[in-house]
């Protein structure tokens, strides 16, 4: 059983914080816990996983509101968010995207920063961690409480439900209050990744109303085989299996992306730059030559010559993989809502 308490004990101690105004989240804190205590047939390893996971949560939202009162407020500048349904190689293009020196992207060390305060890291616990690497957002966003990385791991419906949708302005603002802290003297532009953004997309734009936004398509069948056996690898490396069944949650998570970004763009008329899985993978340099023309950016010749020369290692290496177009095992509303997808976007079958 966790504590909420308990929870906030560890928080302030790590957090070296007297003041964390506890008031400000405490509802959306309870709430999650008081789910994540609910959940049916939850092992004690997995809720022990969630725990720490909720601990460096709070750690952080205290960190985060505490370095922002204390520095100067920077401006976040037209940020791009690739925010599409996630296993459309869009990894790769966040790494490409890093190469461009009026870029930058969010780090394992800035994460690591915002929940040491940036102090200097114990040399114990980086050392199995590459700090250079690329995160993605979902642990900003985390910190508002009303959406958790827990629904990948136990069952929760009732608070699973509430994390999709237009309600989670309050989760961009720390979001953007991190990105502040972060950003110091630097004017670089962000590239900021995350398949969690395709499902709060009107709450972004609410924060964000000047980003720029990207979208690789795919079928959404593809999609969901792809993320399946994404799972099932990274839970056989790291020895981590959910208490959910993979097969179900990836067909959620595939489902509600579709629907969120269909939602979405069929009301909202913002420009997005539409990109597609197979000639991504197939051409990344004018997909990418593209996405530069469709903002009306500008890619130096050293940058574009960083990006030529990673894109002809990642093509002597990368082979992509094609998955059946359908299956017994997929239910009529999925196959049904990716019929719909596939039909608004243009998408072609997959050879």
């Amino acid at each position: 059983m966790i504590k909420v308490n308990s929870l906030l004990d560890i928080a302030k101690r790590r957090s070296d914080s007297t003041d964390y105004e506890e008031h400000k989240f405490i509802e959306d804190l309870r709430w999650l816990v008081d789910s994540v205590n609910g959940a049916v047939n939850a092992s004690g390893s997995t809720l022990s996983l969630i725990e720490e996971e909720i601990i460096n949560a709070v750690t952080m939202r205290i960190n985060i509101e505490n370095l922002f009162e204390n520095s100067a407020i920077k401006q976040i500048n037209a940020p791009i968010f690739i925010a599409g349904t996630g296993r459309t190689a869009t990894t790769y293009l966040q790494k490409l995207l890093s190469l461009d020196s009026d870029n930058r992207v969010l780090k394992k060390k800035d994460i690591e920063k915002l929940k040491n305060k940036f102090t200097i890291f114990p040399k114990e616990d980086i050392e199995n961690i590459d700090i250079d690497e690329p995160s993605q957002c979902a642990e900003l966003l985390e910190t508002n409480f009303t959406f958790s990385g827990a629904i990948y791991l136990i069952d929760m419906p009732d608070y699973e439900n509430s994390c999709y949708g237009s309600a989670q302005a309050d989760s961009y603002k720390l979001h953007k209050k991190a990105l502040q802290i972060l950003q110091e003297n630097s004017e670089s532009r962000w590239v900021l990744k995350s398949s969690i953004h395709a499902m709060m997309l009107d709450s972004l734009y609410e924060v964000y109303p000047d980003a720029k936004i990207v979208q690789i398509h795919r079928d959404p069948i593809s999609v969901y085989f792809s993320r399946k056996n994404s799972a099932i690898s990274t839970s056989k490396r790291s020895g981590i299996y959910p208490d959910v069944s993979i097969d179900s949650t990836s067909l959620k998570i595939t489902y509600e992306s579709i629907s969120q970004i269909l939602d979405f763009r069929k009301h909202n008329k913002t420009k997005v730059y539409d990109g597609y899985y197979q000639d991504f993978v197939g051409n990344p340099m004018k997909t990418l030559s593209d996405i530069y023309d469709f903002f009306d950016m500008t890619l130096s010749n050293e940058s574009l010559k960083k990006i030529s020369k990673e894109v002809k290692v990642r093509n002597a290496l990368h082979k992509t993989a094609c998955y059946p177009k359908y299956t017994s095992e997929l239910p009529e509303w999925f196959i049904e809502k990716s019929k719909e997808y596939k039909n608004f976007f243009h998408i072609s079958d997959e050879v």
